[in-house]
């Protein structure tokens, strides 16, 4: 074996000029402009973001370090049936734009929970950001823990120190410049991995003899599939399987989860929002079109000596890191800048959840717990100061869990990355099972929630505690050297499997006979999201009737219609009455007040009354010199938010702005 090609000074150059670029984005945005004074401009950015940052930065979020060194690797190992679920994104991506994202947009949300408190109630509003922060805390810490483990393997920095150093510069950008630099930083670190990917495309490509050698290797070994019609659920990969298990997947991830919503309401207009998930369907489409075929090359260059059976790899996902170096590590520079495009794909995920936690704990929180004390509102400065203290504390805590789940080893990280699928699912039952369903009530949605995630988790255990395995495509070796395989890049120091609920990777197993095992232990994850929506629909609207019935409360037509999307008036108008009368909506009279019964102003109320609200309270504030206390903090003014607490001097004037 060659000794180890590690970086040169040049790869370490163009690295450290990435994590660079993403901190000073951090700086600029803290000491410019209004420099984060109010919470709306720290977690919002101030609602007025453009277009092409806020769709850049749901693809980079979307788009992490697992999928950098998953996908191809998962092309390697399966074939190209994965490659698929681009179609996935036209299906789900429109049916967020005009089903979620109206009903988010239009209450002026900065919390996703928000929504289930108005919906339901605290309790569930409660579940949902525990389940929340388990799912996203795991998920930050193994996406900071890919790239560290892989950057060790290539640099001369023990893993200690590049979790450290990847994580204090997201950490930095994020806390110190609010939304607005995880924004542009996301957009920056989106080229920084559209380049590194095409670096080692093309170099691959020009090493094989172009794409269509790259394509022809790779068909004659069988990994070129797209047309697989079997219906059996337990195949990993079928046509159907992608298609319609990934479109409920994609709507996990821009339909309930609260790092998307929150990009959602960064924009002034709910059209442009929705905008800017249609513009997330083009280039969803190249980006993952280019991981796909990175895996294409990948297998080319490596069809005949298998790296993992020659143990120059541990696992498969250290496949791509092994490529980059053997292909790219003459070329000084274009190692580092894959690397970056690495780290780069990592820090997006990461700060778009640090700064979605900071979100919830303050909304969800913070703010309850102390108007409830102090009986007024939360100042704008204090907010804005423990949104940074939040995002500060779980960009630690995302480090902390990186050394932890080191030391695990690689069973944790299969386990935690499949929590993706098994979490994200049962919540986004939960959000659409309120949004659907105007007879769900709090009791349904609560043992809803239970039933999903306990099934998800049986589920999963029982594929674990059983030992199964998926069998890869067979691998060659009958091209490697005779003696002792050589090549430009051997790695001395290996870890375990990395591996995500949708990339998942494992060692190549031939299938062998195997006790009867039930069924549903075997069933692709694919359909996991799917599972999840059926049971909270199954347990909860059954549990909901019943609460009904029992109570005598929870009343269809006592749901606040801003809540719910019409489905029978727009897809379900030919079912049967007992099913419409589930899910019809409820007609707000013409003579009703536009505030609800909770005291907040009705979301379809007139803006123009919103405006006048919003002008008159700012005119108040102005000359008793708390203007900041109402100016500030959105939810206490307009835009179909709560006016609840007001302690103020001129009583007579206040009066009268509410009699608006």
């Amino acid at each position: 074996m060659t000794d180890m090609v590690t970086f040169h000074w040049a790869d370490y150059l163009v690295f450290s000029v990435v994590l660079l670029a993403s901190a000073l984005i951090g700086v600029y945005y803290g000491c410019t402009g209004k420099k984060q004074s109010t919470s709306d401009e720290f977690l919002l950015g101030d609602r007025q973001m453009p277009l092409f940052p806020v769709s850049m930065s749901m693809v980079a979020t979307f788009f992490s370090a697992v999928s950098v060194l998953g996908a191809p690797s998962e092309i390697y190992n399966y074939g190209t049936l994965y490659w698929l679920w681009v179609i996935s994104f036209w299906i789900a991506l429109p049916i967020t734009a005009h089903v979620y994202l109206p009903i988010y947009y239009d209450l002026k949300l900065t919390s996703a929970y928000e929504y289930l408190d108005r919906r339901f109630n605290k309790v569930i509003r409660i579940m949902g950001i525990i389940t929340y922060t388990f799912h996203i805390l795991i998920y930050m810490s193994v996406i900071l823990y890919g790239p560290s483990v892989a950057f060790e393997l290539v640099s001369k920095l023990p893993y200690w120190a590049t979790v450290l150093l990847g994580g204090f510069v997201c950490l930095f950008y994020t806390s110190f410049g609010g939304m607005k630099a995880v924004l542009w930083a996301d957009t920056l670190q989106v080229a920084v991995i559209l380049i590194g990917i095409l670096a080692l495309i093309i170099q691959g490509c020009i090493n094989l003899g172009g794409v269509g050698e790259a394509f022809r290797i790779a068909n004659e070994n069988r990994r070129i599939e797209f047309f697989n019609w079997n219906p059996d659920p337990t195949e990993r990969h079928t046509t159907l399987t992608v298609i319609i298990g990934g479109t409920f997947t994609v709507l996990v991830i821009y339909a309930g989860n609260q790092q998307m919503i929150q990009r959602y309401l960064t924009v002034d207009t709910k059209r442009r929002a929705q905008i800017a998930v249609y513009a997330n369907m083009p280039l969803t489409f190249i980006a993952q079109s280019l991981f796909c075929l990175t895996g294409v090359v990948l297998f080319a260059a490596y069809a005949t000596c298998d790296p993992l059976t020659q143990e120059q790899i541990k696992n498969r996902d250290q496949m791509v890191t092994y490529m980059v170096m053997d292909i790219l590590g003459h070329l000084k520079g274009m190692g580092g800048l894959f690397m970056a495009s690495v780290f780069a794909a990592a820090m997006s995920t990461m700060s778009s959840g640090q700064n979605a936690l900071a979100a919830v704990y303050l909304e969800d929180v913070a703010k309850p717990i102390y108007e409830s004390v102090h009986k007024r509102p939360m100042p704008a400065k204090f907010a804005v100061g423990l949104s940074k203290a939040f995002a500060v504390f779980f960009g630690i805590a995302t480090m902390a869990l990186a050394f932890v789940i080191d030391q695990l080893g690689g069973e944790i990280l299969t386990l935690a990355l499949k929590i993706f699928g098994i979490i994200g699912g049962p919540l986004l039952g939960l959000f659409t099972l309120g949004i659907l369903f105007p007879c769900a009530n709090a009791w349904g949605a609560g043992a809803g929630l239970i039933a999903s995630l306990a099934i998800e988790f049986w589920i999963n255990l029982g594929f674990i505690l059983n030992g199964l395995t998926t069998p890869t495509l067979p691998t060659r070796t009958d091209g490697c050297p005779n003696a002792t395989f050589t090549s430009n890049a051997t790695f001395t120091t290996m870890v375990s499997t990395t591996t995500t609920m949708v990339y998942e990777t494992t060692q190549a197993v031939e299938p062998t006979e195997e006790p009867a095992i039930f069924y549903m232990y075997k069933i692709s994850y694919m359909w996991f999201t799917v599972i999840a929506l059926l049971v909270t629909f199954i347990v909860g609207l059954p549990v909901s009737w019943i609460a009904a019935k029992i109570t005598g409360r929870y009343k269809t037509e006592d749901v606040d219609p801003c809540l719910v999307w019409p489905i029978c008036d727009k897809i379900c108008c030919c079912l049967p009455e007992m099913f419409r009368g589930c899910c019809r909506v409820p007609e707000r009279k013409g003579d009703e007040s536009p505030y609800t019964q909770n005291g907040e102003l009705n979301k379809a109320f007139d803006s123009t009354n919103d405006n006048i609200v919003f002008g008159n309270m700012a005119h108040i504030g102005a000359q008793n010199g708390t203007s900041d206390k109402y100016v500030d903090e959105h939810k206490y003014l307009a835009n179909g938010n709560a006016i609840n607490t007001i302690e103020q001097t001129n009583h007579t004037e206040l009066a009268d702005v509410t009699q608006l």
